[in-house]
């Protein structure tokens, strides 16, 4: 036979023995029958077609190990479905355990060409990513049988179809995106909590302002996650929600995460998610260059001696740059003068609306109104695991306090009425930070 071999003789005991062995193979879903073949008594394999296509796999992967197979033969069992026999137990024929003969043949591989309007989706070829239609685009060597692709483009609609491939057929398909008002990273976006998004390379977007009461009241009504105690001072659905804890952050992202994959404004199939940054993101954002390779502990005690704010290298004397401790909190009852900074005044005691102050590149609130939990732990070696948080808050006064690479390291489960957060949205990429 030119195109393919197929076995003399039914698969053995003895086959199925050496599989056992050498690898995972499935439990309860074979027997064994006294059967002659070419004149010979043996000991013929019965399974389930689950039990010999696994069979044929393990078969398939160690021909090509010692050589004599390559990736382009398939191994499929020959099932002879209307086998009857005497020695047949009740289960074999309940449960269709049938004796199988092995073909090995050569694979004649199909090919698709893939149109994409608007061009740029991401092709996906049963689950794996094959690369970006900018123009039509063919993906050859594609083994007959069922295909299933996925076309991926922000801002559109995720498009996927399910084929039937004939053996050395060519297949056009076109596709239409539909729009929706998914994430296009690299542009301003607006999200599903009319939070607002800002770029920051190819693979991050930003929160321009930190996330507010409204946000995180969405979090707490949907997954009845327990709301944040009361702060102490008059709150309003724009002001930046206070007492969240780390992990109470990293709850809301996984939350929001969710929603939006589900509402395909981001993408799952390409691990788009919602998470705090880290604390290098942080830096980046507040305009501050440090060592990646550094833990935050190590690039807090490195940045003391640079003596520079996110607006600048010096205090201004009467612009409002920010929500600290000022001589609107001196005012409040109970708080102490000497824990404010003198002579300056933002208007608000205590928290105020997210965005009441000028942007720093775009991002609001990067020094004052609340500090803001970043991802990483502040030593990569220490026990104590504690947090950090950047930024300073309304409570702030002290000067260096305020620097932009100051850190405070508190335990992540720390909820304090100065302690808020601002989320990303990543690609997964630039998840990790590098270094020891």
């Amino acid at each position: 036979m030119g195109t393919h071999h197929e076995a003399s003789v039914f698969a053995t005991r003895e086959d199925w023995e050496r599989f056992e062995k050498q690898a995972k193979a499935p439990q309860g879903q074979v027997e064994f029958i006294s059967f002659s073949q070419n004149g010979q008594p043996s000991e013929i394999l019965l399974a389930t077609e689950p039990a010999a296509a696994a069979y044929c796999a393990w078969w398939r992967s160690s021909g090509i190990k010692a050589g004599y197979l390559t990736e382009d033969h398939e191994v499929t069992p020959l099932i002879q479905a209307d086998f009857d026999n005497a020695a047949l137990s009740e289960r074999a024929r309940r449960d269709g355990l049938r004796p199988f003969r092995l073909m090995v043949r050569r694979i004649v591989y199909g090919k698709i060409t893939i149109i994409s309007d608007p061009p740029g989706a991401d092709v996906y070829l049963n689950g794996n990513s094959v690369g970006y239609a900018n123009q039509p685009m063919t993906i050859p060597n594609i083994k007959p049988g069922e295909v299933k692709l996925l076309l991926v483009l922000g801002g559109f609609k995720p498009s996927e179809r399910v084929l039937r491939l004939e053996e050395g057929q060519a297949i056009e398909q076109r596709f239409t995106l539909e729009k929706n008002q998914g994430v296009v990273f690299g542009q301003a976006w607006k999200n599903s909590l009319q939070m607002r998004f800002e770029p920051m390379g190819k693979d991050l977007m930003v929160s321009i302002w930190e996330t507010r009461v409204s946000d995180y009241e969405q979090f707490v009504k949907s997954r009845g996650y327990p709301a944040p105690r009361p702060s102490g001072f008059p709150q309003e659905p724009e002001h930046p929600v206070v007492n969240v804890s780390r992990e109470d952050a990293q709850a809301f992202c996984k939350w929001l995460t969710e929603v939006e994959r589900k509402s395909q404004l981001i993408m799952q199939f390409q691990d788009h998610e919602y998470r705090l940054p880290t604390d290098i993101e942080w830096s980046h954002m507040a305009g501050l260059r440090e060592d990646e390779r550094m833990s935050p502990g190590m690039r807090d005690f490195e940045s003391r001696n640079q003596k520079v704010f996110p607006w600048g290298n010096s205090w201004p004397d009467a612009e409002k740059v920010g929500n600290f401790a000022d001589m609107s909190a001196s005012r409040v009852p109970g708080m102490s003068s000497a824990r404010t900074i003198p002579g300056y005044d933002d208007g608000f005691p205590f928290t105020a609306p997210v965005g009441s102050f000028p942007p720093v590149g775009g991002l609001y609130d990067l020094s004052g109104n609340v500090q803001e939990w970043v991802e990483d732990d502040y030593s990569r070696v220490a026990t104590n695991g504690h947090g950090v948080l950047r930024g300073g808050g309304w409570s702030t006064y002290q000067y260096d306090n305020l620097y932009t690479g100051f850190r405070n390291a508190v335990p992540p489960k720390s909820q304090d009425p100065a302690y808020g957060f601002r989320v990303v949205l990543a690609k997964p990429a630039e998840k990790a930070e590098g270094g020891p």
